[in-house]
């Protein structure tokens, strides 16, 4: 069994080890005051809500003034009642599915998500089947950021 790990100096260590989809198991050593594995824990389930199109569930994850990449008109919506308006229109024309395959930490304390991201039309039809990168910044424990840029 094959394992990665990650590690990042600073004053306290957890360790935290997931399961990924191949039977394979990713481990990685966090030292933060802020845990990344809270964080990707948290990820993980709004990516899994997404994907379920629980809106309210991954809402309430957000900050109330939460900035949200519009991934399909650009731009950013703003706070949690914009980003349900956008994905209204969104769910109703397209798919999307997005799947997270590795968390790292980004820039001044975000958190870099490597996704494959799958859309499809209505009828089921492929539109884009593709690697991207997700940028948030959490604080608190809610998303307060979120960006989108190439994988």
């Amino acid at each position: 069994m094959s394992k990665a790990r990650i590690a990042v100096t600073g004053p306290t260590v957890k360790r935290a080890t997931s399961s990924l989809q191949n039977g394979c198991r990713l481990a990685w050593v966090m030292t933060k005051g802020d845990s990344m594995s809270d964080e990707v824990d948290l990820l993980k389930r709004i990516y899994e809500r997404f994907n379920a199109r629980d809106m309210e569930t991954v809402l309430a994850a957000m900050h109330e003034d939460v900035i949200w990449a519009n991934g399909m008109e650009s731009g950013h919506v703003h706070g949690r009642d914009e980003v349900r308006n956008y994905w209204t229109r969104q769910w109703a024309m397209i798919d999307p599915h997005v799947e997270p395959v590795a968390f790292s930490h980004g820039p001044e304390g975000t958190v870099l998500v490597e996704v494959h991201q799958v859309l499809r039309d209505l009828n089921g039809n492929l539109l884009a089947d593709r690697m991207v990168g997700h940028v948030f910044r959490i604080e608190t424990g809610l998303v307060k950021r979120f960006d989108i840029r190439d994988a």
